[in-house]
């Protein structure tokens, strides 16, 4: 399944409710690293509800209402967050991200 890219709006508003910050109140790690004169950033843009038909989370009950590249349905979350959130899926609810 193709993935549209994020508007440059959903993209800001997304960067300015994170602060900079992984969004999960566990890490709150800032998302990105200067060495030198150089910056990266260590940011995914997570679903909440995963985009694709087997994605994490993408059976709950509202998948098929929502808007799964809406602001409601994406988090920041550092590189680290994002694959545990994801890969443990049962630990990590829609109501409890």
């Amino acid at each position: 399944m193709n993935r549209k890219s994020l508007s440059t709006n959903v993209t800001r508003k997304l960067w300015a409710q994170c602060g900079g910050y992984c969004q999960n109140p566990d890490c709150n790690k800032y998302l990105f690293v200067e060495i030198d004169d150089g910056i990266v950033s260590l940011v995914n843009i997570a679903h909440i509800i995963g985009h694709g038909h087997n994605g994490p989370r993408s059976e709950h009950a509202i998948a098929t209402h929502i808007d799964k590249e809406g602001l409601g349905n994406l988090i920041m979350l550092c590189l680290e967050c994002h694959k545990v959130i994801d890969e443990l899926e049962n630990k990590f609810s829609v109501e409890k991200i």
